[in-house]
């Protein structure tokens, strides 16, 4: 292969050297199986939804000397698909570097509010007006024992507003310096309250 440098060894270069040895088999398989069976439908990629918020989760550069260390973790992070597998990897992460930083946190919650936001219970999330807004799905927002989610988000905290609009709960959240915490528990919570 052209400019492909030491494939498997540390001295990359080109192509792979840009994209990554793993990328670069995943993209090689790919083109492979079009040539090979042309008549086979591609693979729908999952779209997930992602959570736009106005914090800022990243790796300092003094978190690790290793430029392929933070990409590794951004990587894995990205490909976590569970809550219980990123509680995991955190701990691992933590156990390996010690306290994380605020920015590494963030990045760790910003995932998992991601990660609640592709439940099938929660339609959308969005600021407003740097409020955290909350929709839940018409299913959930149909099921769910209505006195139950208000003593819950109750507890989290009294500021929280519960609106129901369209068929759907709207959870406006208050504006804290913890909003993202906020709205990982609402989130997380809102499923407690569904009728059994």
């Amino acid at each position: 292969i052209r400019g492909a440098g030491d494939l498997l060894g540390p001295h990359q270069s080109g192509f792979i050297d840009t994209v990554g040895i793993d990328m670069y088999i995943e993209m090689l398989e790919e083109a492979i199986q079009k040539k090979t069976h042309p008549e086979q439908e591609e693979k729908k990629p999952v779209t997930e939804k992602h959570a736009n918020v106005s914090v800022s989760g990243y790796i300092p550069k003094n978190f690790s000397a290793n430029d392929y260390d933070k990409l590794d973790l951004y990587h894995q992070i990205e490909n976590i698909r569970t809550r219980e597998e990123l509680d995991a990897y955190a701990a691992g992460i933590v156990d390996q570097y010690g306290k994380l930083p605020k920015a590494v946190q963030t990045l760790f919650l910003k995932k998992k509010l991601d990660l609640l936001l592709n439940e099938p219970y929660v339609q959308s999330y969005r600021e407003v007006n740097g409020q955290p807004q909350i929709t839940f799905s018409t299913l959930f927002s149909s099921q769910v024992d209505g006195v139950k989610l208000f003593e819950i988000f109750s507890n989290i905290s009294k500021d929280i507003r519960i609106r129901y609009t369209n068929n759907t709960i709207i959870a406006t959240l208050p504006r804290t310096k913890d909003a993202l915490d906020m709205s990982i528990q609402v989130m997380a919570s809102a499923w407690e309250a569904r009728k059994k």
